[in-house]
């Protein structure tokens, strides 16, 4: 996995053909290329198929070296279909969804499509790119599969989480129904507009301008289709507001100056942004974007999304090294309050994140709280790689995290299973509830626990203007009386 580091092809230059070689799939059955297959798709599978027949080992963890220079091998160079630079440090979950050439998708992979999965836990450096056979088949180098470069089938891939597939040319016709952007679909009685790849809700026909011709498409056809926008896409809302896609999640642009200058966007219903995050059919944008997405946001900083919270990245050494984010307008980042920006002002609660320096927290009413064990969970969780600034500046505003919990938070302390309930940044013994974080006894410890003498003492109450008249005044009084009885005391002693 992993995968870096596109090499060039001269190492490889005699296998470059452009014949149709059929050859064994992981079911250890024949695989012909799909109906309608170019002659590009056919050149990088015959490239790539003697690397798997072989057992080959030179691309083990060059993923996406071995994609490119198959398709290289094949007469086109991939470079400039991917809008964003690729260096040394190159992942897959870097350049997916930056394309500005071919077909995107997420259903079955088309024959000479690129795959893409990123990691359970969002690291780039282990995110994965294969090479699509058609059918659900793959020829892919050394991942959680294989130590060498293999054939191997969707579902054996199944412990990643699958992004979706690029077919550089073409149309994809065996992997569902590819559109064009702006156009306007139908499915199961539901009417969308194509935007960023994914089809957006249409609730009524006045949001885009009135009734327009829909195109219905098949189960596979609509299965294929992204489940969310591509990054960066822009969203003309149909009440007026201007959007930019981030991790499928819509982000309000003040202004375009936040993404350097005007540019064309599609006109959305503003329902299914309001509606982000509901059921079908309102299930093609996200409330907050997805864990793990980079923000360049318009005030100068990069931040990092854990748990739907924009928390501030001061190096990239911490995730891995530079890779692009999202241009975003820092608007969002300082309204995180404000519905539109479609960010948490801090990780949702059960939040876990592991620091650039190896420490995990678990996020429970803004805070997090470390953990010294994966045990008392069952094991690992998924977590969000975070910069470790985040936590050790929890109280200023960039870090968007807590230095202590919310009043009200309820946790349960594991293994122990005792509940508490915070107040003031204290804890008290608290009733069972359904509602608290699980969280580690141990790292409740820095948090002190309030005293009974602390919730019985009797509650002060202000005192009056007249009350504290008369306290001055008996004051003064006092003070007159002192000095009158000091004065006669002197006089007594100088006689």
């Amino acid at each position: 996995m992993g995968k870096r580091h596109l090499k060039g092809t001269s190492r490889v230059a005699w296998l470059c053909s452009l014949l149709v070689v059929l050859g064994m799939t992981a079911s250890g059955t024949l695989s012909s290329p799909a109906n309608g297959a170019t002659g590009a798709q056919s050149g990088a599978v015959s490239w790539a198929r003697p690397y798997a027949d072989r057992h080959d080992t030179s691309y083990n963890g060059l993923c996406l070296s071995f994609v490119f220079n198959a398709y290289s091998a094949a007469g086109i160079s991939l470079r400039p279909w991917v809008t964003v630079p690729i260096g040394y440090n190159t992942y897959p979950a870097d350049i997916w969804g930056h394309f500005n050439h071919g077909t995107t998708g997420g259903g079955t992979p088309p024959f000479g499509a690129l795959v893409f999965w990123r990691p359970q836990n969002g690291d780039r450096t282990n995110s994965h790119v294969a090479l699509s056979l058609g059918d659900g088949n793959l020829v892919s180098t050394s991942d959680g599969v294989a130590n060498y470069t293999h054939y191997e089938t969707m579902a054996a891939h199944s412990y990643a989480v699958y992004q979706g597939w690029w077919l550089p040319e073409g149309s994809g016709g065996d992997g569902g129904g590819a559109v064009g952007e702006g156009s306007i679909v139908s499915h199961n009685g539901f009417v969308y507009r194509i935007a960023g790849g994914a089809p957006i809700y249409v609730s009524n026909w006045g949001a885009i301008g009135g009734p327009q011709t829909a195109t219905p498409l098949s189960d596979a056809q609509f299965a294929g289709l992204p489940q969310f926008p591509r990054d960066g896409t822009l969203l003309d809302g149909s009440a007026g507001r201007v959007y930019v896609v981030a991790g499928g999640a819509p982000l309000y642009l003040s202004t375009y100056d936040a993404i350097g200058g005007p540019r064309a966007g599609i006109r959305v219903d503003e329902a299914a942004i309001d509606n982000a995050g509901g059921g079908v059919p309102w299930d093609h944008l996200r409330p907050y974007p997805a864990d793990g997405t980079l923000l360049d946001s318009s005030d100068g900083r990069v931040y990092i999304v854990a748990g739907g919270a924009p928390l501030y990245l001061s190096t990239y050494d911490v995730i891995g090294g530079p890779r692009p984010g999202v241009r975003v307008d820092g608007w969002d980042v300082a309204n995180t309050s404000d519905p539109n920006a479609h960010l948490r002002p801090y990780p949702a609660d059960g939040t876990f994140l592991n620091t650039s320096l190896g420490q995990v927290y678990r996020v429970a009413g803004g805070a997090p709280m470390p953990i010294t064990t994966w045990d008392i969970f069952g094991g690992v969780q998924p977590y969000v790689t975070v910069d470790q600034w985040a936590v050790d500046h929890r109280s200023e505003a960039p870090a968007h995290l807590l230095a202590t919990p919310v009043d009200g938070t309820s946790v349960m302390g594991l293994p122990s299973g005792r509940f508490w309930t915070f107040k003031a940044g204290l804890r008290s013994p608290g009733d069972p509830t359904s509602g608290a974080v699980a969280v580690d006894d141990a790292g409740l410890g820095i948090f002190a626990i309030r005293s009974t003498a602390m919730t019985s003492a009797p509650i002060r109450q202000p005192e009056s203007k007249a009350e504290a008249k008369r306290k001055r005044h008996r004051a003064r009084h006092h003070k007159k009386h002192r000095q009158r009885h000091h004065g006669k005391r002197k006089a007594r002693h100088q006689r």
